[in-house]
């Protein structure tokens, strides 16, 4: 959530609200500004009264980002200044509502369509179900002297034919 003093010319608080933004949707699938902007710019927020330092300061910002102002209707009397920029483009949709003391309320829709999911298929061992006593014995039975000759080479145990056993 922003606020933005109106104060003409200013745009030191978008700069700020730009690094918080980058530094928090590095971990996010996608991000939402709301805010109280106090920006007017008519050729980008049709319900404006000018085009402001600010507004136009803040146009960039949206662009450079890959962002969209998703409100078109006024949000303060005759005037868009409540702001919903977000990377969210087909997932979010605005409703302005009626007024709370000078503002309209927001209704913000959230539909995220179904993550696309992948089924894995997996070893599992059964380790309560082993032949133990025949593994220790197929162990002992074999020959160890490769291990102390220093001789690396591929060996097979004969209950796994097809699994070769590499020392070193």
């Amino acid at each position: 959530c922003f606020y933005r003093h109106p104060r003409y010319g200013e745009t030191a608080s978008f700069d700020t609200l730009r690094a918080e933004w980058n530094s928090l949707r590095l971990n996010a699938v996608s991000t939402v500004i709301v805010g109280d902007f106090n920006a007017h710019h008519t050729h980008w927020l049709r319900h404006s009264h000018s085009v402001t330092p600010e507004g136009t300061y803040l146009k960039q910002i949206v662009y450079d980002e890959g962002l969209k102002q998703c409100v078109r209707s006024p949000t303060r009397g005759i005037y868009l200044l409540d702001l919903v920029p977000s990377d969210a483009r087909d997932c979010l949709t605005v409703e302005v509502l009626s007024e709370i003391a000078d503002h309209r309320a927001l209704y913000i829709r959230f539909s995220s369509p179904p993550l696309p999911m992948e089924t894995l298929s997996r070893d599992v061992w059964l380790c309560g179900s082993a032949n133990w006593s025949g593994l220790k014995h197929l162990i002992s039975g074999q020959c160890w002297d490769w291990i102390s000759s220093g001789s690396p080479g591929v060996y097979r145990l004969p209950l796994f034919p097809s699994a070769p056993l590499t020392p070193g």
